[in-house]
């Protein structure tokens, strides 16, 4: 019964933590270059909605993941740390999550590539706390390939 009961609580978790992707979509990588004070509670949002996703949801928060690593690696970074089941699942679906184009444009596929290489200047460069995990991701990204759905 417990079980069930969690289960229903990851679900309802995912749910809120989607509704909020959505409706500030548009501000997350700004907060995340800009704003000191919602570092902190966008790398646990971010980290907690992949904790806890769905199919589609994965996908819709990987890369936003990816950009707090661009330009927050020490705090996504140290999240990971401490969630390494997140890590590994994060690591196995980068392909599909975070490098596959499914929205057909161009731009977006343009995007991809850009992130990618961004993600890989931002690990290689890092000198913290967690090396270790960011070499992982680095090796993990760096075989990765911007695929593309027709």
């Amino acid at each position: 019964m417990m079980l069930c009961g969690t289960a229903a609580v990851a679900d309802e978790l995912a749910e809120v933590n989607g509704e909020w992707l959505h409706r500030h979509e548009a501000e997350i990588v700004d907060l995340l270059q800009h704003n000191e004070t919602s570092v902190v509670p966008v790398i646990n949002l971010l980290g907690n909605t992949w904790a806890v996703r769905d199919g589609a949801l994965g996908s819709e928060v990987s890369p936003y993941i990816a950009e707090a690593l661009v330009y927050r690696a020490d705090s996504m970074l140290a999240w990971f740390a401490a969630h390494r089941s997140a890590l590994d699942a994060w690591l196995a679906s980068v392909p599909d999550s975070l490098f596959t184009n499914y929205s057909g444009r161009a731009a977006y596929a343009e995007y991809l590539a850009d992130l990618k290489a961004r993600l890989l200047a931002s690990l290689e460069g890092y000198r913290g706390e967690h090396q270790a995990e960011a070499a992982r991701i680095a090796d993990v990204i760096a075989t990765a390939e911007v695929r593309e759905t027709r």
